[in-house]
């Protein structure tokens, strides 16, 4: 009997992951040879020309494999050949078992310098010497968060000896990455393509909420305290513009009172002056506040708020509101995400409308305090006096002005009272279906109005209730004594007259 060797049996795996960065492209392939029957030290790879000798092989550790990787003796590239390279790689001593081999280059992309449109093939490498093709192979596309990549689709990938599956079917990877690819052929290539994302600056301050309140005196004097829930990367000073005229009395940062400077350098003009015009620049001192925690920012001033009351019948009237990190720009830094102004003014005035950005709040001026801060922390700092009639407006992305529209409460019941009044005793000349028709279309058009004005058309109605009601009582006494269409003003008083001496004598 005779005994013969049984030759070397070899198949191997290639696990390919193609890691998209920009500008460059990291290629990672896990090459490993099962070795059956016979030892074997000689390995041959081939890879891509392109990267010339750029490739780092070494041997790893796989499961199967040896406990310590056998150290390569010795590793040289054959010359080019139909655009790959063939490495041979010779070992200490003849293998069996799984023999794994580490696989590693860059390549960079060859799009425009600004990242866009750019396409690289990625070409996992070839085992070679394989017994009847025995190969299996994988390749999974992963990329940075700033790129877009794409690849070919199922009917581009038909033929080419590829078969794109699902991240979740991976066997010999880790499932993840953004796309996956299997084979069972060589050699395989699959071109994507890269795309850098725009990038957008990174909002420095977050003011979650604001609260304005505003005291107006009939003299135009508002007395102002603006509070503030903000979270800043700006771990020195922080930018404020005020109105300009501001007087700056208090400012606190938390509990700490810190001192009113006005800006200077860049983004402040001459002695503060911001480049906007209108407002005066203010840098307040923010140390020892933390990027990830929420701090408040109080400020008191005074504001002259030129002849606001100084119309006879009412006006709107526009108030400036601080500003955090400056006036806006063309560079959004600053993002408020809801803002509450509450508005005093003296009892004889009120205020109509709801100004632009703005939406009327029915909630009483005593909740707001909680609803910005629950635990008060900051009601006692900057003591504002209160008095007179309070209007709360809501706001979300917040606004650099309020436009304020007010009444004079006398002269508008007086100016549409009066009007109204007037109308009605001209329609006692008329039949009641006259006045009826004038009636209902009145009601139509203010209902109309009320879609678009509801709360002007509400404080129109309830100023000219006077003008109404007198005018209904009008025509009810009209109808009660008989009053007859006529244009003879003798006439007319004797009717009223007589039937006056009836009811009398009766």
């Amino acid at each position: 009997m005779t005994t013969r060797r049984r030759p070397t049996r070899l198949s191997a795996t290639v696990a390919t992951t193609a890691n998209a960065r920009q500008q460059l492209v990291d290629v990672d392939s896990k090459v490993i040879f099962t070795v059956e029957f016979a030892g074997k030290d000689t390995f041959r790879i081939r890879l891509p020309e392109s990267i010339g000798q750029d490739a780092q092989i070494t041997t790893t550790r796989t499961p199967g494999g040896a406990s310590t990787p056998v150290p390569i003796r010795e590793k040289s590239a054959g010359e080019p050949e139909d655009g790959w390279v063939t490495w041979t790689i010779v070992m200490q001593q003849e293998l069996t078992g799984r023999v794994a081999f580490d696989v590693s280059w860059n390549v960079k992309t060859n799009g425009d310098e600004s990242g866009e449109n750019t396409k690289i093939e990625v070409q996992p490498p070839q085992a070679l010497d394989l017994d009847n093709d025995n190969i299996t192979g994988e390749v999974v596309i992963k990329k940075a968060d700033a790129l877009e990549v794409k690849w070919p689709t199922d009917e581009e990938l038909s033929g080419g000896g590829l078969e794109y599956i699902d991240v979740r079917e991976l066997k010999l990877l880790p499932t993840a990455g953004s796309a996956a690819f299997r084979f069972h052929t060589q050699p395989v290539s699959i071109e994507i393509s890269t795309r850098k994302f725009e990038s957008e600056k990174v909002v420095q301050t977050v003011v979650s909420r604001g609260l304005v309140e505003i005291v107006i005196n009939k003299d135009g004097t508002a007395a102002v305290r603006a509070r503030y829930r903000l979270k800043s990367s700006e771990r020195q000073r922080l930018r404020v513009d005020m109105p300009k005229g501001a007087n700056l009395s208090e400012v606190f940062v938390d509990q700490r009172k810190v001192p009113v400077e006005k800006a200077g350098g860049s983004g402040g003009g001459v002695d503060g002056e911001s480049t906007e015009a209108g407002w005066t620049s203010y840098s307040f001192n923010v140390a020892g506040t933390k990027t990830d925690e929420e701090f408040f920012l109080s400020i008191r001033y005074d504001q002259k708020q030129a002849e606001f009351f100084g119309s006879w019948f009412g006006s709107t009237e526009a108030i400036l509101l601080p500003q955090i990190g400056g006036v806006a720009s063309g560079e959004r830094e600053v993002v408020t995400q809801e803002l509450r102004a509450v508005v005093f003014v003296p009892r004889e005035y009120k205020l109509v409308g709801v100004p632009e950005g703005f939406v009327i709040l029915r909630e009483p001026y005593g909740r707001l305090e909680r609803w910005f801060d629950n635990q008060q922390r900051t009601s006692n700092l900057g003591s504002l006096p209160v008095q007179g009639r309070p209007f709360v407006y809501g706001n979300l992305g917040g606004s650099q002005t309020l436009a304020a529209t007010w009444w004079e409460t006398s002269s508008m019941a007086a100016g549409i009272s009066i009007p109204i009044f007037a109308i009605g005793c001209v329609l006692l000349w008329t039949p009641w279906s006259n006045r009826l028709s004038v009636v209902l279309v009145g009601m139509f058009v203010v209902s109309l109005l009320s879609l678009s004005y509801a709360d002007s058309v509400a404080e129109a109605v309830l100023a000219g209730r006077w003008g109404i009601g007198f005018g209904v009582a009008t025509w009810m006494l009209a109808a009660v004594i008989g009053f007859q269409r006529s244009t003879d003003f003798s006439s007319i008083f004797g009717s009223v007259a007589g039937k006056v001496f009836g009811v009398l004598k009766s």
